[in-house]
């Protein structure tokens, strides 16, 4: 370990902060943690008492309240009399000791609900915010796996007087926190910020106690106010006592969600559309002979990436020529096809259709009772998935695509957006989820610098991102990525460049907007976006650029503040998301159109020539392995119940151990 590795440890610093530039309060602070780590497991009483309660208790569906002492000194009892509660609150603790008494804290029960609450402790101890976030998302992970199904509820950071000095950091700790509960399914942030401060923007001293960091019951009350809606959802039929219908991504209920159950995977690059597997492993070892569950062969030639819901997988599928465009219904388990459903036929298709491209690249989009098939210009499709009648279905929506199809829809609310980028006709549309009637649509207005429509076409699929309240589209077009009010079209900034033909997906990390800019030679760039009523114009406010290497096609993923990229022509690379420096490059060889896809700590890549490679999700460059199969992906990967699921340009398979 060099000296610079040393510095860089958080224990290291820790004590290096000790010694020379905290005062008294905070650095005792440091090294109480430090001792009682070292003589054995911190609050082993407490835990023991815990432990001790648990068995004593009759409850048998209980709501988890986990903790620090904020947890601790909740009287649980008389804030909610009416509900199962069980506190599980220790210390003065941190997110170490949660993880270190685990199995204690999260038992093997079913709960209706999980309360967590920590974090004053660990930034008051020198933890960063995005340190916290990280080991957040660790332990909300081992919770997950824990209880795939439980509802979850992460209260953020409060203010204090005693900590106030830390509030900035804070502050930027529940934003990254609030963002990371926004990527799993059924996980829900408390922000308490307006239930702690007094008008004129600091903690209110009548909601604490005398040392001015922990609540008194005044302070409780006001909170429980906040936290009881969520335990009374849990405590009856979700689906009629939810207001929101669209409370994760903007798109599923949690009650739809729970009838997925963990083979949840219902658009392009997944749940939060991201390409971030969480609550699951994947299989490192695969070929033809080893770990395939089953194998379909795959007539036709369409590109688009499986989606699954419960235990069916749906894929769109065209002929050869383009004439016949289907849906397909597997079965997960068997391999088996439930349905073959006709969609469209074409009597004549484009004929600029580019030899990379297939005429059914977009990505299906699923709900809790419809599946919606694009296929670009040939057609957009709803079916019922009991029994995959048409619900309804729109052949308007004019569009030279000159090289075919690609971008795949996304819900905001009630509407089914995507982008319809040609050689003729540019614009963005949003159906009614229910009827298939334009809600909206919005001509792009861009300057392409030349008549040529061939540099106007593209391909990226829309993202949907929180900035300061505000919902945003983020929409890469050609030459510029647009913002938009998803649910209006109103353009709210845009950010300009010189590439077009943009295909990948943008990446957001709570603060900061990852964006590729296409064709002929990508650059991703880095930019903060802003809440705006008006069409800001960001070209001037990007942080950094980076060229080397940049995949044109497949969508980068962003992971531990790290962006792992795959070129076109198979150069791996990993960028420092907070600078844009390459931290590694590896030269592999081969084409590739797949995203990567982050699985725990592994990264997923795979080429045309059924190549798949494993990395380390860290700036190691490290391989984990390299496995092959008969054919190659154009299609992007899915993972659920630890099997990952490839569409190859021949075959689909379930890969996992048998």
């Amino acid at each position: 370990m060099t000296c610079l590795d040393r510095f860089n440890s958080l224990a290291f610093r820790r004590w290096f902060t000790y010694f020379c530039f905290v005062g008294a309060v905070a650095s005792s602070s440091v090294l109480s943690i430090a001792q009682d780590k070292s003589t054995g497991p911190r609050f082993a009483d407490q835990i023991a008492k815990i432990k001790e309660q648990l068995s004593q208790s009759k409850v048998e569906n209980p709501i988890l309240f986990v903790g620090s002492s904020t947890i601790r000194l909740w009287d649980l009892e008389q804030s909610f009399a009416d509900f199962p509660c069980i506190n599980h609150g220790f210390g003065g603790s941190v997110l170490d000791d949660v993880a270190d008494n685990f199995d204690a804290l999260f038992p093997a029960v079913q709960p209706r609900g999980v309360v967590m609450y920590c974090g004053d402790n660990d930034l008051n101890s020198g933890k960063t915010a995005l340190e916290h976030a990280k080991q957040m998302e660790d332990i909300l992970g081992r919770i997950r796996q824990r209880y795939p199904q439980t509802p979850i509820l992460w209260i953020g950071i409060k203010p204090s007087k005693k900590r106030w000095s830390n509030w900035p950091e804070i502050q930027k700790a529940n934003h990254l926190v609030a963002q990371v509960c926004r990527q799993w399914p059924s996980v829900h942030f408390l922000d308490v910020t307006a239930l702690t401060l007094n008008a004129s923007g600091e903690p209110e001293d009548a909601l604490f106690k005398n040392d001015n960091l922990h609540l008194n019951e005044e302070g409780y009350a006001r909170w429980n106010t906040a936290v009881e809606p969520y335990l009374a959802r849990w405590m009856s039929d979700a689906s009629k006592l939810s207001s929101d219908l669209f409370e994760y991504q903007w798109a599923w209920s949690s009650a739809e969600i729970r009838t997925a159950g963990s083979r949840f995977w219902p658009q392009f690059r997944g749940p939060a559309g991201d390409g971030i597997v969480r609550g699951s492993d994947a299989p490192t070892e695969w070929s033809e002979n080893k770990n395939v569950i089953w194998k379909l062969p795959l007539e036709g030639r369409a590109w688009s990436s499986p989606v699954i819901w419960g235990n069916k997988i749906w894929i769109s599928n065209a002929s050869d020529d383009g004439k016949r465009m289907s849906a397909l219904v597997i079965d997960l388990d068997s391999g088996k096809t439930v349905m073959n459903i006709p969609l469209f036929e074409n009597e004549t298709v484009q004929v600029d259709h580019h030899k990379m491209n297939s005429y059914g690249s977009p990505t299906p989009l699923l709900d809790g009772t419809y599946a919606y098939i694009s296929f670009g210009a040939y057609g957009t499709a709803c079916l019922n998935q009991a029994d995959g009648k048409v619900v309804w279905m729109r052949k308007d929506l004019p569009c030279n695509h000159y090289r075919g199809p690609g971008s795949s829809p996304i819900f905001f609310r009630n509407l089914m957006i995507f982008h319809m980028d040609g050689y003729d006709y540019k614009y963005v549309v949003a159906l009614d989820r229910k009827t298939g009637e334009t809600v909206w649509k919005i001509d792009r207005v861009v300057d392409y610098g030349t008549d040529d429509g061939d540099v106007h076409k593209a391909y990226a699929t829309p993202t949907l991102i929180d900035v300061a309240g505000q919902i945003q589209m983020i929409s890469p077009t050609s030459k510029a990525t647009i913002a938009y009010d998803p649910g209006s079209g109103k353009e709210l900034w845009r950010v300009r460049y010189k590439e077009f033909s943009t295909t990948a997906k943008a990446m957001f990390d709570g603060e900061t907007l990852f964006i590729n800019s296409g064709f002929s030679k990508a650059t991703l760039f880095a930019l903060k976006p802003s809440a705006s009523e008006g069409a800001l114009d960001l070209t001037d406010k990007i942080l950094w650029t980076q060229d080397r290497g940049i995949g044109s096609k497949p969508s980068q993923v962003l992971v531990n503040n790290l962006i792992f990229n795959v070129d076109d022509d198979g150069i791996a690379s990993c960028i420092d998301a907070s600078n844009g420096e390459q931290v590694w490059q590896k030269r592999l060889g081969g084409e590739f159109s797949a995203s990567a896809m982050a699985v725990k700590d592994k990264i997923y890549l795979f080429d045309h020539d059924g190549k798949g490679y494993i990395f380390a999700a860290d700036r190691s460059g490290n391989l984990i392995a390299q496995n092959q199969l008969d054919d190659g992906c154009m299609a992007s990967p899915v993972v659920v119940d630890n099997q990952l699921i490839l569409r190859t340009r021949t075959a689909l398979y379930c890969i996992g151990p048998k």
